[in-house]
């Protein structure tokens, strides 16, 4: 099978094919890597510990829906999209 797929010793690979390769991709491929392994729950989350373990500020809030207007802040790739979602 050489790169695009196609085995150079088969007949059907003299033929050349109509349907593009990028059709044979499944529906969520659309969807970002990161979108698609997001936690779906709060129970989900891993690491920030000191705002999601039992009785932290976060966890106790998000318990009570008792949810203000919070400002999250830190690097890229922290949880903060995650948290404002959940």
């Amino acid at each position: 099978m050489d790169l695009f797929g196609e085995d150079p010793n088969s007949d059907a690979a003299a033929v050349p094919s109509t349907a593009s390769p990028l059709a044979a991709k499944p529906a969520n491929a659309a969807i970002p890597l990161a979108e698609q392994l997001r936690p779906q729950c709060l129970a989900d989350v891993v690491g920030q510990t000191h705002l999601l373990g039992p009785g932290k500020p976060l966890t106790v809030l998000f318990e009570q829906r008792k949810v203000h207007s919070l400002l999250l802040w830190g690097p890229p790739g922290v949880g903060k999209t995650t948290l404002a979602r959940l």
